[in-house]
Protein backbone atom coordinates (compact mmCIF):
# COMPACT_ATOMS: atom_id res chain seq x y z
CA UNK A 1 0.00 0.00 0.00
CA UNK A 2 1.48 3.54 -1.07
CA UNK A 3 0.93 5.82 2.25
CA UNK A 4 2.25 9.47 1.59
CA UNK A 5 3.40 10.62 4.88
CA UNK A 6 2.58 14.11 6.15
CA UNK A 7 5.72 16.13 7.02
CA UNK A 8 4.60 16.38 10.30
CA UNK A 9 4.37 13.04 11.43
CA UNK A 10 7.82 13.33 10.14
CA UNK A 11 8.83 15.96 12.39
CA UNK A 12 6.97 14.25 15.23
CA UNK A 13 9.48 11.29 14.57
CA UNK A 14 12.89 13.30 14.01
CA UNK A 15 12.42 15.75 16.78
CA UNK A 16 10.41 13.66 19.13
CA UNK A 17 8.02 15.98 19.34
CA UNK A 18 5.55 15.16 22.33
CA UNK A 19 2.75 13.60 22.59
CA UNK A 20 2.60 12.49 18.44
CA UNK A 21 6.36 10.74 18.67
CA UNK A 22 5.21 7.33 19.52
CA UNK A 23 2.38 7.12 16.90
CA UNK A 24 4.22 8.75 14.21
CA UNK A 25 7.40 6.23 14.71
CA UNK A 26 4.97 3.40 13.95
CA UNK A 27 4.04 5.30 10.48
CA UNK A 28 7.52 4.79 9.95
CA UNK A 29 8.36 1.97 11.12
CA UNK A 30 6.02 0.58 9.09
CA UNK A 31 7.94 1.89 5.73
CA UNK A 32 11.28 1.23 7.03
CA UNK A 33 9.93 -2.73 7.31
CA UNK A 34 8.38 -2.65 3.87
CA UNK A 35 4.74 -3.50 5.50
CA UNK A 36 3.72 -0.03 3.42
CA UNK A 37 5.75 1.91 0.65
CA UNK A 38 5.66 4.95 2.47
CA UNK A 39 6.65 8.53 0.51
CA UNK A 40 7.48 12.09 1.65
CA UNK A 41 6.79 14.07 -0.90
CA UNK A 42 9.71 15.93 -2.67
CA UNK A 43 8.46 19.69 -1.07
CA UNK A 44 7.98 18.11 2.30
CA UNK A 45 11.43 16.93 2.17
CA UNK A 46 12.87 20.07 1.70
CA UNK A 47 10.51 22.01 4.50
CA UNK A 48 11.67 19.09 6.96
CA UNK A 49 15.46 19.72 6.28
CA UNK A 50 14.41 23.52 6.97
CA UNK A 51 12.98 23.04 9.74
CA UNK A 52 15.10 19.88 11.19
CA UNK A 53 18.58 22.46 10.66
CA UNK A 54 16.86 25.04 12.68
CA UNK A 55 15.82 22.79 15.81
CA UNK A 56 19.64 20.83 16.17
CA UNK A 57 21.55 24.14 15.00
CA UNK A 58 23.87 22.09 12.85
CA UNK A 59 23.66 21.66 9.11
CA UNK A 60 25.79 18.53 8.84
CA UNK A 61 23.73 16.85 12.09
CA UNK A 62 20.51 17.92 9.81
CA UNK A 63 21.82 16.18 6.80
CA UNK A 64 22.59 13.39 8.91
CA UNK A 65 19.14 13.13 9.93
CA UNK A 66 17.23 13.68 6.71
CA UNK A 67 19.35 10.83 5.42
CA UNK A 68 18.14 8.56 7.96
CA UNK A 69 14.60 9.72 7.05
CA UNK A 70 15.08 8.55 3.29
CA UNK A 71 16.52 5.11 4.59
CA UNK A 72 13.03 5.04 6.02
CA UNK A 73 10.90 6.04 3.39
CA UNK A 74 11.01 6.25 -0.48
CA UNK A 75 13.41 3.07 -0.52
CA UNK A 76 11.02 1.57 -3.35
CA UNK A 77 12.11 4.71 -5.78
CA UNK A 78 15.31 4.71 -7.68
CA UNK A 79 15.33 8.21 -8.43
CA UNK A 80 15.51 8.94 -4.71
CA UNK A 81 18.15 7.43 -3.63
CA UNK A 82 21.30 9.53 -3.04
CA UNK A 83 18.88 13.02 -3.25
CA UNK A 84 20.65 14.15 0.54
CA UNK A 85 24.39 13.62 -0.85
CA UNK A 86 24.23 15.53 -4.43
CA UNK A 87 22.19 18.52 -2.69
CA UNK A 88 24.80 18.46 0.04
CA UNK A 89 27.28 19.41 -2.46
CA UNK A 90 25.24 22.14 -4.13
Amino acid sequence: MNVLIDTNVVLDVLLRREPFAEQSAKVVLLSEKAVIDGYVSASAATDIFYIVRKEVHDKNKAYEIVKKLFKAVNHNRPEFRGIVAPARKA
